[in-house]
């Protein structure tokens, strides 16, 4: 029982870190334009809570930040999808759409 407690509680400790380190690669990806990035003065951080509504209730798309599959699939979060599947599907996700990005 406490090792399940445990895990949890690490668990959430590594997607907050993980929300607000890659929500620094969202401000990114929301200011680029035509190969240009601008500098975004606030990045906009979320709870994991939050995080976990969106993605279940469909609103947000959670991607995982990091390029190898591999290390992707090893932390990979319910709903989420790795960073090549969301570059594959890239022209078909409106510009209206919250993406969420995680990493740990």
């Amino acid at each position: 029982m406490k090792r399940v407690l445990v895990q949890r509680f690490c668990i959430i400790v590594i997607v907050i870190g993980v929300l607000m380190v890659c929500g620094t690669l969202l401000g990114l990806l929301q200011s680029c334009t035509h190969g240009r990035v601008e500098a975004k003065s606030e990045v906009s951080r979320i709870s994991v809570e939050e995080a976990r509504q969106k993605t279940l209730s469909g609103e947000s798309l959670l991607v995982c930040a990091y390029e190898d599959d591999a290390k992707c699939n090893k932390i990979r979060l319910d709903r989420s999808i790795s960073l090549s599947e969301f570059e594959a599907t890239l022209s078909d996700i409106t510009k209206e759409r919250e993406i969420i990005f995680f990493c740990s």
